[in-house]
């Protein structure tokens, strides 16, 4: 039997707790801690997912009450709306009636299954920009989906009224397509 000194058990203990602190943390805590991080990172990576599901959903909520706005718009205007009569009372509380060169409509080929559309060319002669602006303000904020495609202002080439224009304008209106009858 080998007798150690005090000096040489310290060494074989402590290179017998090291062999020890090194299996355990190969063998034990090195994969715990691997696996600690990667249930870290799929939790972030969730809530990532999960924040942007949120917002999706949000959005989703936002388009379908726009949906539903806009039917029942389009259900308001089933009833016999006029784009004719519609520009000339708006025209009436702008002040440009007197104004107005000619409204011409306009024929559109393009039309989805649910809904059809509407349009009306407006010329303008001899408005000042404030009446152009109350007339444009009233088509755009209307109930219902309607809207300025096009619109081009000109200086008249006259100098005697340098603050009137000449306006044209494209205004189209959505309405619900009408359902043809069958045979």
């Amino acid at each position: 039997m080998i007798i150690l000194n005090r000096n040489q058990w310290l060494l074989v203990l402590s290179a017998l707790v090291l062999l020890l602190g090194v299996t355990y943390y190969f063998f034990l805590l090195a994969p715990v801690l691997e696996k600690r991080q990667r249930l870290q990172l799929a939790v972030e990576k969730r809530e990532r997912e999960l924040v942007a599901m949120t917002g999706l959903r949000e959005k989703w909520a936002e388009l379908k009450e726009r949906q539903a706005a806009a039917d029942r718009i389009l259900g308001q205007k089933e009833a016999g709306f006029n784009m004719l009569s519609f520009l000339e009372g708006v025209s009436r509380e702008a002040g440009v009636s007197e104004k107005i060169v000619h409204m011409k409509p306009i024929s559109f080929s393009d039309t989805s299954n649910d809904l059809r559309q509407e349009g009306m060319e407006i010329s303008l002669e001899g408005v000042g920009i404030g009446e152009v602006t109350r007339y444009l303000f009233g088509i755009e904020y209307a109930k219902g989906l309607i809207h300025v495609r096009r619109i081009r202002m000109q200086r008249p080439t006259d100098e005697r009224a340098p603050a009137s224009l000449k306006v044209t304008l494209q205004v189209v209106a959505y309405l619900p397509s009408i359902p043809t009858k069958g045979p």
